[in-house]
């Protein structure tokens, strides 16, 4: 990776990528590029969170943390962030997967290591208690008693251009059910997380025992009702994003009547930048569950709601990747906006 340069050289080319990177991820939340505290601070400017009142399920910082298996996936989220940071800037060129889908060596060695981490966390519990791993770049089973889904790399294309914003992502589903989801956003350390039953939360990692992180920030959705007033992450991915007319005038109608939208181009982000309030929905098409499963469980214990554009919440639907996330007051309000479009496709062709 360094070619032939000793090992002292090696060491602070990567103590220097790593701080290029902290620092561009701090300029990229000033400027509202890609940071989670730059948004929260344009959020609170425009005056969308107010009280707060759609409250998340519970706010007990400490409880989301004491849970073995979401402290698994820190550690080994910690490993792939690792990764990022290590060779940032350095990767130039990317294989094209699929069509719009890149993978990079980042991709595939970040999911070797978070698949090393969990397996080794675990033991002999990995085989006897039925887990799982279901990961972007080398697949597995979504069958088992605990199924481990990672994205090492959301937000790829983003990485090899050199924009600091992407993250690692993942979710445990337990016997069908969302148990545990994470989303560690690389570019400034800082953790999302949430339990079923027990919240959703926010911290900087710093890298030390999992159960002793300092300064826990419980994450709650924006009281939002309107769709003039709510500020909106809106994402084509992919061709297959594309298709929907329904999906198109839906977009059309925020871009005419909201605040405003982003496409940001890491998935995980967007939604937990819900979870936080800096947005107040969030919707995509053609997604895929390794991109949506820790960014649900998120958004719905900070309060929020998800499902797909039929209003339906199972998790196997979510995990189909159609999805629409929202603070919850403007739920039904968008799905009736899909649902009933006020424009048509032949309102928005060009005058001759």
């Amino acid at each position: 990776m360094h070619g032939q340069n000793p090992p002292e050289e090696n060491e602070r080319l990567d103590d220097g990528r790593r701080r290029t990177l902290k620092a561009l991820g701090a300029v990229g939340a000033t400027a509202g590029v890609g940071g989670a505290a730059g948004w929260s601070d344009v959020a609170s400017a425009l005056g969308r969170r107010r009280d707060q009142s759609a409250v998340p399920r519970q706010q007990t910082d400490g409880a989301v943390l004491e849970d073995r298996y979401l402290q698994i996936a820190l550690l080994a989220a910690r490993e792939a962030a690792a990764i990022h940071d290590e060779q940032f800037g350095e990767i130039k060129t990317a294989e094209t997967k699929a069509p719009q889908q890149l993978v990079t060596e980042v991709d595939t060695e970040a999911e070797q290591a978070i698949r090393d981490t969990i397996r080794d966390e675990l033991g002999d519990e990995f085989e006897e208690d039925g887990h799982t791993l279901f990961g972007e770049e080398q697949g597995g089973t979504r069958s088992g008693d605990f199924v481990w889904i990672i994205d090492p790399l959301d937000g790829t294309t983003n990485y090899v251009r050199g924009i600091p914003h992407f993250c690692v992502s993942i979710a445990v589903v337990r016997e069908g059910e969302l148990h545990a989801g994470l989303v560690y956003y690389s570019p400034r350390d800082e953790v999302y997380a949430a339990v079923a039953g027990e919240g959703a939360i926010k911290f900087e990692d710093t890298g030390g025992d999992p159960t002793e992180v300092e300064s826990v920030v419980p994450l709650s959705v924006t009281d939002v009702s309107t769709i003039e007033e709510s500020f909106n992450s809106v994402g084509f991915y992919s061709g297959a994003s594309a298709v929907n007319p329904r999906y198109f005038l839906l977009f059309r109608e925020f871009v005419a009547e909201s605040l405003g939208i982003r496409q940001l181009g890491a998935a995980a982000v967007d939604m937990v930048l819900l979870a936080e309030g800096a947005f107040d929905t969030f919707s995509c098409w053609a997604l895929k569950p390794v991109d949506v499963a820790a960014g649900t469980l998120i958004v719905q214990e900070a309060g929020g709601r998800v499902s797909d554009f039929r209003g339906d919440d199972d998790v196997e639907t979510i995990l189909r990747g159609n999805v629409l996330a929202t603070n919850g007051p403007l739920h039904g309000k968008v799905l009736g906006r899909y649902r009933n479009p006020r424009t048509t496709l032949d309102d928005l062709k060009p005058e001759n």
